[in-house]
């Protein structure tokens, strides 16, 4: 009996060992695939960095892209007008500029064409910064005059412009 006790304790440590040698092999392994996805996380991790980058360039690379076309856009827009400007025709209209005595310059509107213009009249005055626009019509071959009976202060250095859309703008400066 005790041979068989022995056996059996035997076939216990046997069992025991191998049990052990497979949990060692298994934690081994475990070890092995750990180190592997580590290594794979890591690569994953300095991908993610690197498209990050390239993400944070091609947006700065956009923004500057953006920057350079309005800046084109707006030169097209200016030369644009400035060639619409250049294809339309004189506005007919004759504008002068008179002393009114001690109260200061009167604007003569001498329309030059058969037909009523309204034209809007602007002036500035870069001096104090005040900006004023108001239509006016002038009827075919008339005159207008505006001047302070009208309400109106001209003084040197104001710049005064008559704009009509289909006319190139007429501007002159006060003298």
């Amino acid at each position: 009996m005790q041979g068989d006790a022995s056996n059996g304790w035997t076939v216990w440590k046997v069992a025991a060992i191998a049990y052990g040698m497979s949990a060692l092999g298994a934690c081994a392994y475990s070890f092995l695939l750990y180190g592997a996805l580590v290594s794979e996380l890591a690569a994953a991790r300095n991908d993610v960095r690197l498209a990050h980058n390239e993400i944070a360039n091609l947006n700065t690379q956009l923004r500057l892209m953006e920057q350079q076309a309005e800046t084109q856009q707006q030169q097209l827009q200016g030369e644009q007008a400035r060639l619409a400007a250049q294809s339309r025709r004189n506005l007919p209209i004759e504008l002068t500029f008179h002393e009114a005595g001690r109260s200061g310059k009167v604007a003569l509107l001498h329309n030059l064409s058969d037909a009523d213009i309204e034209v809007m009249l602007e002036v500035q005055s870069p001096a104090s910064g005040n900006h004023i626009r108001r239509p006016l019509v002038i009827n075919a071959r008339g005159m207008l005059q505006i001047g302070p009976a009208e309400g109106w202060q001209f003084a040197p250095g104001q710049i005064v412009s008559l704009d009509k859309d289909q006319y190139r703008p007429l501007v002159r400066i006060v003298s």
